[in-house]
């Protein structure tokens, strides 16, 4: 049957409206219109829901049938309140998940879609810390709020009135201005003011099995990166320890402490310390001892400037594996890590330092948090199956060699093997 040209422009446009309401219903049916609202439930440490209220309503603009609900938790009972209600099924959709937890954690969390974000998309974002402490192998855990760093805090008064014009840099600069900084009693030459919180334990000097751990790193002391490691201090080691401990021996040029004064942070909050070791969140906790204290903010002393070696601690975000919501709850991850965005607003409201490498790149010369924002990008991490047991081992071996109830080499073989009994053969 031959057709003339009007019938075949009316079939080719009858099957042309026929084909688009076919691809209506397709595409109708694989994205319909009405999505379906959803909560998800965020559990943390650190941040209140002030903090965070900014950044989940700038997210929420952009996704309005999300709705997400925030509880902030004690730092010193976050941790078993969140195991306890994981495995009572629970627990939170997302959860603020620490830097040393993936050895003991990784079966909780759901591991991040690699089509969402790949470990090479990961290096390109973040400092090489975060591959460290929240990934393994080719998979992904968690992803970082921000990068804190342990740096150099010292009294400005203090440094003026000791005609001290700019802070030390290395460990041998600092060698160099205790005894300008240093007070003795003259007649029992114990210390009036320390020249600085170092070579003590944790029961003196906040943050103290961190600022050994440094130490070690920066001598060299190679630590444990994954299961198949063990921790080996040897000669490095008992330099490290060596190193540390004489700043609290009396007979020293370098005594700069006793770790049976003040606990440094009110030391250093009352003017009796010159210069304490600290993150960036003990800034608001020493203001609100002191909210007149002149605090001034310098990098890490190193051993060597030109090799820097420095020590982050901070929390990242990672999706329960029993998320009802999963794809929604790494999306909103995703948004608040790695859109810049998101993590400036993030940045803005808590005051933490940034851990995108595109914001530590704005903020390098930011007079607040310029310091740390440069050392996240030589910050180190190791391998920690429970990092609080670690640091108790740590201060006990100080406070044992401080006694000198063990020789430091029997300290630190003590310490070492209580380390590597935790790791998995």
């Amino acid at each position: 049957m031959n057709f003339s040209k009007k019938q075949i422009t009316i079939v080719g446009g009858i099957a042309i409206i026929v084909l688009l309401i076919v691809l209506a219903i397709i595409f109708g049916r694989a994205a319909p219109t009405n999505q379906k609202e959803i909560t998800l439930t965020v559990w943390g440490v650190g941040d209140s829901e002030d903090v965070l209220r900014p950044v989940f309503e700038s997210y929420q603009k952009s996704h309005s049938k999300t709705k997400i609900q925030y509880t902030e938790f004690n730092e010193a009972d976050y941790q078993k309140s969140l195991i306890n209600a994981l495995a009572a099924n629970n627990g939170p959709d997302i959860f603020m998940f620490h830097r040393s937890w993936l050895p003991a954690n990784a079966d909780k969390v759901l591991v991040f879609d690699k089509t969402k974000i790949s470990l090479n998309k990961l290096r390109d974002l973040f400092p090489k810390a975060v591959e460290q402490d929240f990934s393994y192998g080719e998979n992904i855990y968690a992803l970082p709020l921000y990068i804190d760093t342990l740096a150099t805090f010292y009294n400005k008064d203090i440094l003026d009135n000791s005609a001290i014009a700019i802070p030390p840099k290395t460990w041998d600069e600092f060698k160099l201005l205790i005894s300008k900084l240093r007070k003795l009693d003259p007649k029992t030459n114990s210390i009036i003011r320390a020249a600085g919180a170092i070579g003590g334990s944790n029961d003196s000097i906040h943050s103290a099995s961190d600022i050994f751990t440094l130490m070690a790193m920066q001598e060299g002391v190679n630590f444990p990166k994954n299961s198949g490691e063990r921790l080996a201090f040897g000669n490095k080691g008992q330099n490290a320890l060596n190193f540390y401990l004489e700043f609290t021996n009396p007979k020293s040029l370098i005594y700069a402490w006793d770790d049976a004064f003040n606990y440094s942070l009110d030391a250093f909050a009352n003017g009796q310390s010159a210069i304490i070791f600290d993150y960036q969140r003990t800034i608001d906790v020493l203001k609100k001892k002191n909210p007149y204290l002149n605090i001034g903010i310098a990098p890490m002393l190193q051993f060597n400037l030109d090799s820097k070696v420095n020590f982050a601690d901070y929390w990242g975000l990672a999706v329960s594996k029993k998320s009802q919501n999963p794809s929604a709850a790494q999306d909103l991850i995703l948004a608040l890590t790695t859109n810049e965005a998101y993590a400036k607003a993030y940045l803005l409201s808590s005051g933490r330092p940034p851990a995108l490498r595109s914001l530590i790149n704005k903020y390098q010369d930011d007079p607040s948090l310029g310091v740390f924002a440069q050392q996240a990008l030589s910050a180190n991490s190791w391998y920690q199956v429970d990092s609080d047991f670690i640091s108790q081992t740590f201060s006990d071996m100080i406070e044992s060699a401080l006694a000198k109830q063990v020789s430091i080499k029997d300290a630190l073989e003590v310490a070492e093997n209580k380390v590597n009994s935790l790791i998995q053969p």
